[in-house]
């Protein structure tokens, strides 16, 4: 029985580090990756498919992060619809979650883009007496 632990253990230790490496390759965390693993079990995807569905779904998480990195919310509105979609993607499991992720992305780059352009507007927007 100890053996069989020791062997299990090893083999264990192996694909812990099959899965760190492969994180560091497409530059997700760990816990993104088997959160990939997940979407790719609830999809369904036929082993012949996994490495370009893999890499989508990889993609699509990167791409979201970066949306979320391009965003500098000076509201606090905005700012607490990123650290939503932000808590969303660090713990998807599903594409509904990155679905959701991505309305919040949406609905805070439009509360940024509104922000943005009362200022615009407030700087711009003088009558010919000088008053806004």
């Amino acid at each position: 029985m100890e053996s069989a632990t020791s062997a299990l253990r090893v083999k264990n230790d192996g694909l812990v580090r099959q899965l760190d490496e492969l994180a560091k390759q497409m530059d997700v965390s760990r816990r993104a990756l088997l959160g990939f693993f997940r979407i790719l079990k609830e999809d369904e995807v036929p082993l012949e498919q996994l490495a370009d569905k893999l890499a989508l779904v990889a993609q699509r998480h990167n791409d979201q992060l970066s949306r979320l990195r391009s965003l500098d919310p000076e509201d606090d509105g905005a700012r607490s619809l990123i650290e939503a979609a932000r808590e969303v993607i660090r713990n998807a499991g599903s594409s509904a979650d990155y679905d959701r992720a991505a309305d919040l992305i949406f609905q805070a780059e439009e509360t940024q883009d509104k922000l943005g352009l009362r200022r615009w507007s407030a700087r711009h927007m003088t009558l010919p007496d000088g008053r806004v």
